[in-house]
């Protein structure tokens, strides 16, 4: 399990060998999946990342920073 908080980070593409999922406790995600889609999660959302599905994410609100806990499985 991760706890993190990130106030400006952006994660590169890439994937995970284990499904993802977590809970956006604060703040808001935008999400960027392979196929091009594109979406935000915000404050509550429950997200599950498929494995081996290639993803980006960042920050979705300005000067509030994003905060979630995740499990790998």
């Amino acid at each position: 399990m991760l706890q993190a908080s990130y106030p400006t980070h952006r994660f590169p593409a890439h994937a995970h060998k284990e499904y993802a999922i977590g809970v956006i406790e604060r703040g808001a995600q935008a999400f960027s999946q392979g196929n091009g889609r594109r979406s935000v999660m915000p404050q509550g959302t429950v997200c599950i990342v498929n494995t081996g599905e290639v993803h980006e994410g960042w920050q979705a609100t300005d000067g509030g920073g994003l905060s979630y806990a995740l499990h790998f499985s």
